[in-house]
């Protein structure tokens, strides 16, 4: 057996594996990243909040909760943001 050895038989096998966990760690990060500003780009502008809050006004009056004089009125303070 090889001297270097003596102290670490299985050596090569635990820096195998401590890079595969760190190549998955680094995976995981990068996807989450890439990934993070998809999901919450829409919630982060005002253009994302005042187009769901028109996309709420729309349905309240689609069913009746608002009257048309409302609606606009709601609309263009939305609008005004």
């Amino acid at each position: 057996m090889d001297p270097r050895y003596i102290f670490f038989p299985l050596g090569g096998l635990i820096i195998a594996v401590i890079f595969i966990i760190v190549f998955i760690v680094l995976l995981f990060l990068i996807a989450s990243l890439a990934f993070w500003g998809t999901r919450h780009a829409h919630r982060r502008s005002s253009w994302g909040y005042r187009d769901e809050a028109l996309d709420i006004l729309r349905t309240r009056y689609a069913k009746g909760e608002i009257t048309k004089e409302q609606y606009l009125e709601m609309e263009k303070a939305l609008e005004e943001k």
